[in-house]
C-alpha cells in the first residue's frame, strides 16, 4: 500500500473492481492503513514484523520476518504464515540470506506455510520449493514488466543495476547512488518516511540486489502473466529433473557425500 493514503485507497478500489477473485494487500511499516480501508474480496494481508495483529484478525494474515527470533514471535502471535525475507530484498532486512532464513524456520518447525523472499529468480524458485517452501514472493524484479507502475526515472535505475548499487541504513536496504539525497543526513523518522518509489531523486528507493534480475527477467517474460506461467513451467521442470536424476534422493551421491 505504500505510504500515500489517497493513492493507497484509490489502487485499492481499482484492484477491488478488476479482480474477480481474492487478492492481497501488503501494509508496510509506519503505514496508518485501517482495516475498513479494505474492499471485502481482499483475503490475506500482509504484516511486518513485530505488528499488532489484532485489528486484522478478520483477514488471513501472513507476517514478513527477516530473522528465526521475529519468526516465533509471529507465531505466537497468531500468524498464518510467513515470509522468510532475506537479506537480498530492498526495505527492512536481516542478517541471514533468504535461503538460510528458509532452512532455519524449516528446521524449527514452525508448521506454518513459508513463501520465500529474497534474490528470486527463475533458477531459485526451484530450490525453495525443494527446501520445504510453499511459494516465492518477487519484489523489485517486477519492476520493468509491462504491467508496472514504476516511474521512468526508477525503472533506468533498475535496468542498469549490477546489485551493487545498495546500501543499508536504519536497517532497510535501498539504492543508493552518488547523485542522490545523502541518507547519513537523514533522521530514522524522515528516512521511513520517504521510504518509496515516487521519485529517483525525493524517495528513498527500498531495492535489493535482487533488483539486478529485473532487467533479464523483463526481457525474457515482459508481462506478469507470462511470468507466472514461465516460473511454474520452470520450476516443475527443474524438480522434475532433480527427481529423474536422483539428486533429490537419500541414496545419491551428493546426500552421500554431505552425510559422510
Amino acid at each position: 500500500l505504500g505510504h500515500q493514503e489517497r493513492r493507497a485507497r484509490r489502487v485499492l478500489h481499482f484492484v477491488s473492481r478488476q479482480v474477480q477473485s481474492s487478492f492481497g494487500v501488503r501494509i508496510p511499516n509506519g503505514s496508518n492503513a485501517q482495516p475498513d480501508w479494505l474492499p471485502s474480496n481482499v483475503s490475506v494481508v500482509i504484516l511486518p514484523a513485530n505488528a499488532n495483529l489484532d485489528p486484522w484478525r478478520n483477514w488471513t494474515l501472513w507476517v514478513q520476518v527477516t530473522s528465526l527470533e521475529e519468526a516465533r514471535t509471529a507465531i505466537q502471535s497468531g500468524a498464518n504464515g510467513l515470509i522468510a525475507k532475506g537479506s537480498e530484498s530492498g526495505g527492512k532486512v536481516g542478517q541471514e540470506a533468504a535461503y538460510i532464513l528458509l532452512q532455519q524456520l524449516v528446521a524449527d518447525d514452525t508448521r506454518l506455510p513459508i513463501w520465500v523472499q529474497g534474490g528470486i529468480g527463475v533458477h531459485t524458485a526451484a530450490a525453495c520449493f525443494s527446501g520445504g517452501a510453499a511459494g516465492v514472493v518477487l519484489d523489485s524484479q517486477l519492476s520493468l514488466l509491462a504491467e508496472s507502475s514504476t516511474p521512468i526515472d526508477i525503472q533506468t535505475a533498475i535496468r542498469a543495476m549490477d546489485g551493487s548499487e545498495t546500501t543499508i541504513h536504519h536497517g532497510h536496504q535501498v539504492y543508493t547512488r552518488p547523485d542522490l539525497p545523502d541518507l547519513t543526513s537523514m533522521n530514522e523518522t524522515e528516512f521511513i518516511t520517504r521510504l518509496g518509489a515516487v521519485d529517483l531523486y525525493d524517495s528513498v528507493v527500498p531495492v535489493g540486489q535482487d533488483g539486478a534480475l529485473a532487467k533479464s527477467i523483463s526481457e525474457r517474460f515482459r508481462s506478469v502473466s507470462a511470468l507466472i506461467s514461465g516460473f511454474q513451467t520452470e520450476i516443475t521442470g527443474h524438480l522434475e529433473q532433480a527427481q529423474d536424476a536422483e539428486i533429490l534422493s537419500i541414496d545419491s551421491p551428493l546426500a552421500q557425500a554431505h552425510n559422510t
